[in-house]
């Protein structure tokens, strides 16, 4: 299975933006976002590349990161809800796994995507 180029961009940036949002939201006029990859194999015995983006804003609790994925939910002042979601499904449709790790003081988003076999 090759990625989809779009849907990656897609992603990575809605990633960035929810980033720097976070970055914004606590207070912090300037701020830091990493990007971070790598690749392992999964549950599956399948090798896929690891993405992660951090952000230094005020972090994820549990129950965010828990919900982050639904329609419509939102922690943020002017969000609609749907980026996270979009990302979901872009990832997953390529057969890869998003998911949010909760931490105090920062933002971890991790996502996978299989390589081509």
């Amino acid at each position: 299975m090759l990625t989809d180029q779009i849907r990656v961009e897609h992603v990575l940036l809605n990633l960035f933006q929810n980033a720097s949002d976070a970055i914004l939201e606590a207070g912090r006029q300037h701020g830091k976002i990493t990007v971070a990859t790598g690749s392992r194999v999964n549950e599956a015995g399948i090798s896929v590349a690891c993405v992660t983006v951090r952000d230094d804003g005020a972090g994820v609790s549990a129950d965010v990161a828990e919900r982050a994925f639904e329609r419509f939910f939102t922690s943020k002042a002017r969000g609609i809800g749907m980026g996270l979601p979009i990302s979901r499904a872009l990832v997953e449709a390529q057969g890869g796994r998003v998911w949010i790790e909760p931490a105090e003081g920062q933002g971890i988003v991790h996502f996978t995507l299989p390589f081509a076999s």
